[in-house]
């Protein structure tokens, strides 16, 4: 598991956590959703899929000093994804969305699917969206 993959997951399962606080839910009614605004993927909070909440990358990983600039990749790394699956559903990037939720009441777990618009395509796993994986898809494009 690459740095990136295991420091996202833990991110968004934070987020998710930080999140069900403070709506005061079970962290089974929060999602994150990452999708394009304009040019740049935004990830935003949900409860019970309604937006709650805009995140900026510094919000999500609040670090001090981020040596490895993983804040830097994650947009990036969503970013590609987005495009990639817009193309093989023949769509602008901006329908296609990734949707992270929990069915662990701790959010302990946390798993991606990939929509286009409100229909359900698939479950990813983290590799696709963060892992060598995902990287191996940026580096071919460059």
């Amino acid at each position: 598991m690459s740095l990136v993959e295991r420091t996202s997951k833990k991110i968004m399962s934070d987020a998710i956590i930080s999140l069900a606080k403070k709506e005061e839910v079970s962290c089974t009614d929060i999602q994150l959703l990452m999708q394009f605004k304009g040019v740049n993927p935004i990830v935003y909070g949900m409860k019970k899929y309604d937006v709650v909440k805009p995140y900026t990358y510094k919000e999500l990983y609040p670090v001090l000093i981020d040596l490895l600039n993983v804040r830097d990749m994650i947009p990036m790394f969503i970013g590609n994804l987005l495009v990639d699956e817009a193309q093989k559903e023949n769509q602008s990037p901006d329908k296609i969305k990734i949707v992270v939720s929990t069915n662990k009441d701790d959010g302990s777990i946390v798993y991606p699917h990939l929509y286009n618009g409100n229909k359900i395509l698939r479950q990813l796993n983290w590799d696709e969206v963060f892992g060598n994986k995902a990287l191996m898809s940026i580096m071919a494009k460059q």
